[in-house]
Order: structure tokens, then C-alpha cells, then sequence
């Protein structure tokens, strides 16, 4: 922390620091009592003080204390406190110069950066609300959070933000998870969540919405390159989602067409044979087309919630081979139950640590870490 930092000077006589505000004739040296309400509320109402020929500011921090003020792209001014950035960042510590003061304050120009993505940052940095929650919604929120995400790895502070950042994507899985959303929606949101999540090193969040991708996506991984905010997530990320995805489909359908050999129950026959009758109840229990399922069309998680309701299965009594008839033989809900399960306990998402460093899922040594610091994510 800069400690050299310069203490405002007293206001003058009847006089308030805060522009348009009366101060009382005993407390012309005094700064004036905080506003009442919130840190949020108290910076709006001081900027509705300011007067119509004054330059408006977004107020950060109050006009006593702000001694910097940081010009965005799109002609935003905002008041802000040296000691804050300093302590949050040491690529705006270098930015700072004397002399300034409340009264006189450095004016930092920040013109090539996005400037909602700073005005999170700067807000999250002052511990004010990360956004203006009027018409905000978790649908669009990824990107924004990815976008900041960039920003806070440039100006080496995600460490500062990410706790809250992490606070308000953790309240939207829920609603998230209770949304309808489409296709292309799924893969976009996801993807930008993830990317959000890796660049603020958020384990529990990337192995999250990794997960979800894996679940929940039918399309190709190699989509997400091209999705806005997702460009810093590496190759390794795009394979692994891709590997585990395989893996988990090729696991559920092998696991599933190995009950259905049966061995023929008539004393003294030992004939092996797959069930003549199992696709067409499985079809029609699950409402897809054929067994194996069209993987286009058919995310993992409606076929695990699917085969966890089905109930029983018929496998017949009549094996092709000899021709024996026996009692009917089923796949008992119980068992599929157990099939999904597994194959749920395996869609772990991806390892952020060994994407940080680009490295191969499929060779990752971090899979208690990950299990330990998983979010649930039901399949009901």
C-alpha cells in the first residue's frame, strides 16, 4: 500500500466537501457525516448533489477521499480511492503519480479496455454491488463475467475479485439449472461461464460448468473458439470435454449391452445370446428413435434422468440361438439406477489446474481434489 498518500485538505468555511452541500459554521474543518444508507446509496445521492454544470462522476468513492478518477471508453468518469488500488493491484500502483488529492485528482485514462468489464472490476474493488442488478439476468451474465475475468487477469487482480465474482455466479446455478435452454444457448452459456471461471481460478465453478458442457451439450466442443469471451480457454479444454464426453457415452451403452446377453436357463444349456426384444422396450421407454440413442439430438443427462424412471426391462425368454424358452428376464430399475449412477459419478467436468497449464485431461492427478470441491448438480 502506498503510505505516503497525501490526506485531503480541510474544507473552507460554510462550505461542504461534497459539491452544493452546505456545511455547518462548527464544522468547517470537519469532513461531513457519511450519507445514510448503503455504500450504493450514498455515492448515488452524492451525484445528485453535484450541480448540472459540474462534470458527473460515478462515485466509488466519496469526493473527500477519491483522489483518482478513471476515464472509460465510452466518456464514464469514475471517483476512486488510490489506497484501494494499490492494495489490489500493482499494475495500477504504477500508474499512480503525485501530487493528487480529493481536490485535485489524477485522472487515469483507461480507453482501451471494455467499460463494463472495468466498471465491474473497480465496483467489485470498492465492495459495491458487481453489477446494476436492473434488468440483469444469469442468461447474459457469462460474458460479462468472462469479459471481466480478462480484465482482472491484465491488471493482475483476479485474485481481489474473484471471491466476489465467485459469490454471484454460485447464486445463479440453481436458476441456471431450473432454465430451459436451447441447443446453441447451452453450449454458449456454459462455454462463457467456464472461460469466466478459468480466468478468476475458480476450481469448484470450472469443474462445474464443465460438467455441464459434458452433460448438457450435443454439439461439437470446437463451437466454443468461436464463441465471444471464450478465446483464452486452450485446446486442452476443447479435447478434454470432448474425451470425457465419449468416454461417459461409450461406458453407458457398453455397460447396458453387456445385460443384455443372457444365458439360457434350461438345464444343461450353456448358449449366450443377445435379447431379441430389449431394443424395442428400451426404445419406447426412453421415446427415442433406436438403441443406440441418436447422440445429435440426445444429451447425456435426459438419458440418465430417462433410464433412472423406466422402470424394469423386458429382455423376452426366447434365445435365438436354441430356442429354449424360458421365464421372462428383465433389466430391473434397480440395476439401471445403478448403471447411471456411475456413469453420473464420472462426469467430474474438467480439471482447472491442468488446463491452466494446458495439460491433458486424460492424464490429470487431481481427481480427489476435484470430487472434494464438486457442487452438486442432481440428476433426478
Amino acid at each position: 500500500m502506498d503510505a505516503n498518500i497525501e490526506p485531503s485538505q480541510p474544507a473552507k468555511q460554510g462550505v461542504s466537501p461534497l459539491v452544493g452541500v452546505k456545511a455547518e459554521p462548527d464544522q468547517d474543518t470537519k469532513p461531513p457525516l457519511p450519507l445514510a444508507g448503503t455504500p450504493q446509496q450514498s455515492a448515488e445521492r452524492a451525484v445528485e448533489l453535484v450541480p448540472e454544470t459540474a462534470v458527473k462522476e460515478t462515485l466509488l468513492a466519496s469526493r473527500w477521499h477519491g483522489d483518482i478518477v478513471i476515464v472509460l471508453n465510452n466518456k464514464t468518469r469514475v471517483r476512486v480511492h488510490s489506497a484501494v488500488l494499490v492494495l489490489a493491484s500493482i499494475e495500477f500502483q504504477k500508474m499512480l503519480v503525485r501530487p493528487r488529492s480529493a481536490e485535485e485528482p489524477q485522472v487515469i485514462e483507461l480507453l482501451q479496455d471494455e467499460p463494463e468489464a472495468m466498471m465491474m472490476m473497480l465496483r467489485t474493488m470498492h465492495m459495491f454491488d458487481i453489477f446494476d442488478w436492473k434488468g440483469w439476468n444469469f442468461e447474459t451474465a457469462g460474458l460479462k463475467f468472462a469479459k471481466m475475468g480478462a480484465v482482472a487477469v491484465k491488471y493482475k487482480c483476479a485474485s481481489k475479485v474473484a471471491p466476489m465474482a465467485e459469490a454471484v455466479m454460485l447464486r445463479g446455478i440453481n436458476i441456471l439449472s431450473m432454465t430451459t435452454l436451447g441447443t446453441a444457448m447451452t453450449m454458449r452459456l456454459y462455454a462463457q461461464y467456464a472461460a469466466a471461471a478459468h480466468l478468476l481460478w475458480s476450481n469448484s465453478l470450472f469443474s462445474h460448468y464443465t460438467r455441464r458442457l459434458v452433460l448438457d451439450a450435443t454439439t461439437s466442443f470446437t463451437q466454443i473458439q468461436e464463441i465471444e469471451g471464450c478465446s483464452g480457454l486452450p485446446t486442452s479444454v476443447i479435447l478434454g470435454l470432448e474425451e470425457q464426453r465419449s468416454a461417459l457415452r461409450e461406458e453407458l451403452i457398453a455397460t447396458i449391452s453387456a445385460r443384455t446377453n443372457g444365458k439360457c436357463q434350461t438345464v444343461g444349456c450353456s448358449q449366450y445370446s443377445t435379447s431379441g426384444t430389449f431394443t424395442g422396450h428400451i426404445t419406447r421407454r426412453l421415446s427415442v428413435p433406436h438403441w443406440p440413442p441418436p447422440w445429435a439430438s440426445t444429451t447425456l443427462r435426459s438419458l440418465l434422468e430417462k433410464l433412472k424412471k423406466t422402470g424394469d426391462v423386458q429382455l423376452g425368454h426366447t434365445y435365438p440361438l436354441c430356442q429354449h424358452k424360458n421365464n421372462p428376464v428383465v433389466i430391473s430399475q434397480k440395476a439401471l439406477k445403478t448403471i447411471c449412477d456411475a456413469v453420473d459419478g464420472r462426469a467430474r467436468g474438467l480439471c482447472l489446474t491442468c488446463a491452466r497449464d494446458d495439460k491433458s485431461q486424460s492424464r490429470c492427478e487431481h481427481v480427489e481434489g476435484i470430487i472434494k470441491s464438486q457442487l452438486k448438480d442432481w440428476i433426478v
